[in-house]
């Protein structure tokens, strides 16, 4: 939910909304101006979209989704869809680095 709105202390078009943990944000759609509303509602209905993904997925108490929560989310869902499909991401080392002058055989 959210609304379109001009302020008389600017040039530019503004807008408010309410994230999915249900704090009012509201911010400037710089460079649009009077006259350019269409355009603003687009901004807004994307904005409308991401916050009514992350309450979807149920990201919504926990702050913007990142990568890794997705991951541990995605994870989370297959294992209970096919729970011998998961692998243990924690025993994956991440210091794995490449170095094209040594060739093993």
């Amino acid at each position: 939910m959210g609304e379109i709105y001009s302020r008389p202390d600017s040039e530019y078009l503004w807008l408010w909304y309410y994230d999915a943990r249900g704090v009012r944000h509201r911010q400037s759609c710089k460079p649009l101006r009077a006259g350019q509303e269409q355009e603003a509602r687009k901004l807004l209905k994307h904005i409308e979209r991401q916050v009514r993904a992350e309450q979807e997925e149920g990201f919504g108490s926990s702050g913007p989704v990142t990568v890794s929560r997705w991951a541990e989310k995605y994870l989370e869902r297959l294992a209970l869809k096919s729970p011998g499909a998961v692998i243990d991401q924690k025993s994956t080392s991440t210091t794995i680095s490449f170095r094209p002058w040594e060739r093993r055989c």
